[in-house]
């Protein structure tokens, strides 16, 4: 008996698979009889009532078959075993195919009864390198109000944006969160100094210029996608306060109408139509109230899957063809019908599903401010609110704890006005501080046209984010948290365990150091790329001494700042940074302390290839007390101009990592001629070697 016989204990479908045509009823897919075995619903409800995990789901392993099974019942018809031979493309032996279903037990009925169809791949053994597991999943679904539907409730979705189901559905949301959520603010705000009127008509539309009336309205975020043709100007303004031609806008403008339109809303603000484009008093006027006008505008409408002002985003969405459409009840009279998905074509966390506004840097604080947010997606339609997230791929308004999939809808900063003040809301400092390392991580992935603006461009969140918690802002950082907010790094390879997947496609994330000028080198705003935090705890030694923060420009206190410096305490060691190739963006980064028994500087001590000339056997006593990874935050030869394989640098204990106790903290390099005794941040360590501070002197540390 192997492994897998000991984990699923099940016997080994061995018989010859023949495929049972009688179930192929109007555009069903026609089933073998041991797949039609394998999806009876009578084995789920048995596996149901048996003991389902704590969390209420219980993962049915209701067979193992062999490649050849599947192959034979390929050849005979099957549908499912034809799509499952075509993933795998694999020439290794496979050793087993595992099936495993999950259902929902019998005491909750909040979430899918059935979720997911997973069906492993097993090799006998790997020669590749690669991982002996392959899985195939799929989403399953079933038809609202058919008989499928007693046994599947995560129905099919209406899958075009601007139907009438879906401009229902959003109604029912915005009402629910109205009379039900008490944390979402219904208070009616000062318009901003223009908006579009919507009229009380399908066609009535103009500019109106508000002189300080109270009202709701919507407020667009999206892609202008080069030139705006139809925009507001000085010599368009006398035009459009009078009427505006809804057929001459192009099709995002003219969507986000129908949209404000359905829910009842008057009043929508759009940059192009409500600033005068060729006026920059004008422009620098709104440009500084934008911040607030998302942030008091009753839904933010997010055109998330459009890449332009052209595209529209009401069409239908980019949800992938069903793969399988299968006869699905527990007897003749009882048939609805089951409809499979690869779920991996409906992850809307992958990179082929990366919306065009979550590249964008200054979409971000758009989408974060406003009290409640629709957004348009290439799979979905997501609303997001204070109290909770929905979309329309569950096509109800649920009432069970947002899955972890979704829970990143609902991240938003608790919402501040005249009739709430900061003592009516969530001020936990812990929540807080996590809340804030959770934006920079997903904000600094997205693009910017111009580097200058990655301060301004998440300014607006950070100043709700003081009034909030009373801290002092330090570029991007803030003092009350300063040494978790010290312990940011690059992951140049792309593979941080935390990072989601749609993620990874960022800005280049291991080059020079864009501007020296505009973030202090302590700062995540320095360099391109995604920021990544480690959880840890500040060691006693470390302290804050102070900083010097004073904005370049006083009506911008959260941007840019003048000769920016802080001042640490703590245990500082001299290392040695090495990596195999430096000409390269990947290569392995690693530290050596400075010792007696060192070799001398300059000389290659690569611990992966100790058989080098100059070696002679000294460099076992080094190996002995390293164990260090360095994250270079810049590539080297920003700094090392030589390029050699080696770089002398200082590492500054902070904390230790809250899982395993590794020694983190900054990895830094002497300053330029002309600033004192100072140094600049380079990077990120994590010594595994709980005594590697262990001679290091406390030292006071000023880093620019």
């Amino acid at each position: 008996m192997d492994f897998l016989e000991l984990l699923y204990p099940e016997p080994l479908v061995t018989s010859t698979l023949k495929c049972d045509m009688s179930d192929d009823t109007g555009n069903n897919s026609p089933l073998c009889a041991q797949c039609q075995q394998r999806l009876a619903p009578a084995a789920f409800v048995a596996a149901a009532e048996s003991s389902p995990n704590s969390d209420g789901w219980s993962t049915l392993c209701n067979a193992r078959c062999s490649w050849d099974d599947l192959q034979s019942g390929t050849a005979s018809g099957c549908a499912l075993c034809k799509c499952l031979v075509s993933f795998k493309s694999s020439t290794e032996q496979l050793h087993k195919v595992l099936w495993e279903i999950k259902i929902r037990d019998g005491t909750e009925k909040q979430l899918p009864d059935f979720d997911q169809l997973r069906v492993t791949f097993i090799s006998a053994g790997s020669t590749s390198g690669r991982s002996p597991f392959m899985c195939k999943v799929f989403d399953v679904r079933s038809v609202e109000g058919s008989p499928a539907a007693v046994y599947i409730s995560n129905f099919e979705f209406d899958t075009t944006m601007g139907s009438a189901a879906n401009l229902q559905l959003l109604k029912d949301w915005n009402v629910k969160c109205i009379n039900e959520h008490p944390l979402c603010l219904n208070d009616r705000p000062f318009l901003p100094t223009r908006v579009l009127d919507l009229g009380s008509g399908d066609k009535e539309l103009r500019l109106l210029a508000t002189n300080g009336t109270k009202a709701n309205y919507c407020a667009l975020s999206y892609c202008w996608g080069g030139d705006q043709p139809y925009r507001l100007t000085n010599n368009t303004l006398d035009a459009m306060l009078k009427s505006i031609d809804f057929e001459q806008l192009p099709a995002t403008i003219q969507d986000a109408i129908t949209v404000t339109r359905a829910l009842g809303i008057r009043y929508l603000w759009i940059d192009a139509f409500c600033i005068i484009q060729d006026n920059d008093d004008d422009k620098m006027k709104e440009l500084k109230n934008m911040a607030q006008i998302y942030k008091d505008s009753f839904i933010c409408i997010i055109a998330a899957k459009a890449p332009s002002s052209r595209s529209g985003f009401l069409a239908s969405s980019d949800v992938p063809e069903i793969d399988l459409k299968i006869r699905y009840g527990m007897s003749d009279s009882d048939q609805g019908q089951l409809i499979l998905r690869d779920k991996t074509n409906l992850d809307d966390n992958s990179d082929f599903h990366l919306d065009f506004t979550e590249e964008r840097a200054w979409c971000f604080q758009e989408s974060l401010l406003g009290r409640r947010c629709i957004s348009y997606s290439k799979l979905y339609l997501h609303w997001s609110c204070q109290q909770t997230a929905y979309a329309n791929k569950y096509m109800q308004i649920p009432d069970y704890p947002l899955p972890p999939s979704m829970r990143h809808y609902v991240q938003r900063l608790p919402q501040i006005s005249p009739g709430r003040t900061a003592d009516l809301v969530d001020t936990d400092k812990q929540k807080l501080n996590e809340f804030w390392t959770s934006v920079i991580q997903e904000y600094s992935y997205r693009s910017l046209t111009s580097f200058e603006d990655k301060l301004p461009a998440v300014s607006a969140i950070a100043a709700e984010f003081q009034t909030l918690s009373g801290y002092t802002y330090l570029a991007g950082l803030w003092e009350q948290d300063i040494a978790n907010g010290l312990l940011w790094y690059v992951d140049p390879t792309g593979s941080a365990d935390f990072k989601p997947r749609k993620f990874q496609k960022c800005h280049p994330a291991f080059g020079p150091r864009p501007n020296s000028q505009l973030a202090p080198t302590w700062s995540w705003a320095s360099i391109h790329g995604q920021a990544h935090y480690m959880q840890s705890t500040i060691c006693e030694d470390f302290q804050f001494l102070g900083a010097d923060a004073t904005p370049k420009n006083q009506e911008s206190p959260f941007g840019s700042l003048r000769s920016p410096s802080i001042m640490l305490r703590g245990r500082l060691k001299h290392a040695i940074l090495h990596r195999n190739d430096i000409s390269s963006g990947t290569g392995r980064h690693y530290l050596t302390e400075v010792s007696p028994f060192s070799a001398p500087f300059g000389r290659s001590m690569n611990p992966f290839s100790p058989q080098q000339p100059g070696f002679q056997g000294r460099f076992s006593q080094h190996v002995a007390c390293h164990e260090a990874r360095a994250y270079p935050d810049i590539k080297e030869t920003s700094w090392n101009p030589s390029q050699t394989s080696e770089s002398e640098v200082w590492c500054l204990e902070i904390g230790t990592e809250s899982r395993l106790g590794d020694r983190i903290g900054l990895m830094l390099k002497s300053s330029e001629p002309g600033h004192g005794r100072a140094y600049e941040r380079v990077g990120f360590f994590v010594a595994q070697k709980s005594h590697w501070f262990a001679d290091a002197r406390i030292t006071d540390v000023n880093i620019i």
